[in-house]
């Protein structure tokens, strides 16, 4: 059975999309950190406070934004 780990992030509020997939958790925690790391340092060059807080283990929130890795399982590999 395959494993997809989809990076999504977005607003709360008006929802969001995935911006990357990957079949390790690994890379997708890197891709995911990446993004979180570029939008961290957008936020500060508008003048916007704030910290990232982790909300369960592949939730994360940014004031009104997310951050979400979701795990897909391939089940026709078991049909």
């Amino acid at each position: 059975m395959t494993t997809i780990y989809v990076c999504e992030s977005g607003g709360k509020y008006e929802g969001g999309s995935a911006f990357a997939a990957s079949t390790s958790l690994v890379s997708a925690w890197r891709l995911m950190r990446k993004q979180m790391i570029e939008h961290a340092d957008y936020m500060r060059r508008l003048r916007i406070g704030g910290y990232i807080k982790l909300e369960g283990k592949m939730y994360w929130e940014y004031g009104s934004d997310y951050f979400q890795i979701r795990k897909f399982d391939d089940l026709k590999d078991t049909l």
